[in-house]
């Protein structure tokens, strides 16, 4: 755990620059959960070094940390679960358009839009699964529950990675 916890140190950053980042997204609703998500998961991780640094005894925090932690996190990943469930929307209605263009177009178009339904959803089952994990903490979830959830979602995660590794590959 510690281990785990040494190499995530500053990923809290990467999660705040996702969340400026989000300000390039086209839909407003798209934008406007994925800076809360991307935000809620930089405050858990900062939150979760700090308690870190107290179980090594290097500062000294109390039990509220653990709770805001744990509700920074399911904020963030509820803010994200909403902005997975709006771009599968917004994919659907691509989809219909794409269905109306002429065939030879339209096979290329639907490719493309099947690979980018298919990472959404991937995306909403991970983001689903981490859902238990902070309900777990705060006492709202069954704690087997949020491992199993931890689990999918981390096998998720490998292939999502693995997936980006073999691209790159190609």
């Amino acid at each position: 755990m510690i281990a785990g916890l040494l190499f995530r140190m500053f990923n809290s950053i990467e999660f705040f620059v996702k969340a400026l980042d989000a300000a390039n997204e086209k839909d407003g609703v798209v934008r406007l959960f994925s800076a809360v998500g991307m935000a809620g998961k930089g405050i858990w991780l900062f939150f979760d070094h700090i308690l870190w640094f107290n179980k090594i005894q290097m500062m000294k925090v109390d039990s509220r940390w653990q709770q805001m932690s744990s509700w920074a996190w399911l904020c963030g990943v509820f803010a994200l679960l909403i902005r997975d469930v709006r771009k599968l929307q917004m994919l659907h209605v691509h989809a219909i358009d794409v269905s109306n263009l002429e065939m030879k177009q339209s096979s290329e178009s639907m490719r493309h839009l099947r690979r980018q339904v298919e990472a959404t959803q991937l995306e909403f089952v991970k983001d689903f699964c981490d859902l238990f994990i902070p309900l777990a903490a705060l006492g709202y979830a069954n704690p087997g529950i949020a491992a199993a959830g931890g689990m999918l979602s981390s096998a998720i995660g490998i292939k999502q990675e693995w997936s980006k590794i073999v691209a790159v590959s190609k």
